[in-house]
């Protein structure tokens, strides 16, 4: 999965994950600042999985070559 900027380029892995840490210190549950970005791929790989998504569509969404 590709996440762009405003100009169309690929956002770096360290901006995502600066802007999950500012989401996770507003959030209410005790366990928010343990959430990871691997939790993420994880859920959205479930999400394809059970919206119909094959094994090859799964693998080009969420970068893995293995799933």
């Amino acid at each position: 999965m590709v996440v762009m900027d405003k100009r169309r380029r690929p956002v770096h892995q360290h901006a995502i994950a600066g802007e999950m840490r500012k989401v996770k210190s507003k959030m209410q549950h005790p366990d928010a600042l343990n959430y990871v970005m691997d939790g993420l791929r994880k859920n959205a790989t479930i999400e394809l999985y059970q919206s119909g998504c094959d094994e090859e569509m799964v693998k080009a969404v969420t970068g893995r070559s293995g799933v």
